[in-house]
């Protein structure tokens, strides 16, 4: 009788799956839909132009913010060379216009180049020339701006202004408006003095928030709108204006009848459309061609062909004394 045979275990062949195939079953396991797949893909590439677009605006901020004059060949007919004019904002003062100094070589108008600006903000500038500023106003409202407004201005010939004058300063008392219960007060002072929005608010320490433009009035007054609050205020406002040589001020005052007005040329100063419009502070956007005619210092409003309302005092430079 032959022994049973009892039969080992069987052994199999098992197939492992290589690298690339467990991948591609993963990756089937965690299909997408297209339409999700889709609109992934568009959300990257939105936010890679975005993260683009602002860069870019960085990057020229940063190489414009404080460049100088930009000289150079080929620039235009009797241009020289650019300068980046700053206004800034006017968050602070609560007004839709400012003004700045410039030299008398400056030019910029609405055209002017607004550095830094990529169309996050609607805001739309009327720029002018006020005598010796370069002012913009905001014309798409009536309310301030915040943007840091930075113009590209022209630089047309060379400025043929003198070195910077030692200027002489005084101060002027408005105090507070809380007997006159108004936003706003005047006071007199000399023809020769001038404050702007610019003049120094003596004593302030930042406790108090109000905030004011000053201008001037016919009749030698000195004004403060509080431009905050439609109250009164409360504190002692003192501000640091600028005392003038009176022989190189012209007064032509306003023209309630023409939009043209001549004063009598006393005769030792030279008036043209550089002289400083004194006590201005850029609210009214007259703009005006100042000339000299049959013996008269003459203003010719020229952004209307209208009468206008505000004190037009012009300060003049001084003939040179001939021997």
């Amino acid at each position: 009788m032959k022994p049973e045979v009892v039969p080992g275990p069987v052994r199999s062949r098992v197939k492992y799956p290589d690298f690339w195939s467990t991948c591609l079953t993963s990756f089937n396991r965690f299909t997408i839909h297209p339409l999700v797949f889709f609109f992934l893909l568009l959300v990257l590439v939105i936010l890679a132009t975005l993260l683009g677009v602002e860069l870019n605006a960085l990057i020229e901020r940063a190489n414009l913010r404080y460049a100088g004059p930009v000289v150079g060949p080929g620039l235009g007919p009797g241009v020289t060379g650019f300068i980046d004019v700053k206004i800034g904002s006017t968050w602070d003062a609560q007004t839709n216009y400012k003004c700045v100094p410039v030299a008398d070589n400056v030019h910029c108008d609405k055209s002017a180049e607004q550095l830094g600006r990529t169309g996050e903000f609607p805001d739309t500038f009327d720029v002018y020339r006020m005598g010796g500023k370069m002012c913009a106003r905001r014309t798409d409202h009536t309310d301030p701006w915040g943007i840091d407004l930075v113009l590209r201005c022209k630089l047309v010939g060379h400025s043929d202004a003198a070195a910077s004058e030692e200027k002489t300063y005084t101060q002027i008392d408005i105090g507070s408006s809380l007997h006159e219960h108004s936003s706003t007060k005047c006071v007199s002072a000399p023809e020769n003095v001038f404050c702007s929005n610019e003049a120094e608010q003596i004593g302030r320490t930042g406790e108090y928030p109000d905030r004011f433009e000053i201008y001037h009035e016919a009749g030698g007054k000195i004004c403060a709108h509080r431009t905050d609050s439609n109250h009164e205020w409360g504190l002692d406002l003192k501000l640091k204006c600028e005392v003038v040589d009176a022989s190189n001020l012209v007064v032509i005052g306003d023209s309630l009848d023409k939009s043209t007005k001549c004063v009598a040329d006393p005769g030792n100063v030279h008036c043209d459309n550089h002289a400083e419009h004194m006590g201005r502070s850029g609210k009214f956007p007259d703009t005006f061609d100042i000339f000299h005619e049959d013996g008269k210092i003459c203003a010719h409003r020229t952004d209307h062909d209208d009468p206008w309302g505000l004190h037009l005092v012009l300060k003049c430079k001084p003939k040179p004394i001939v021997a």
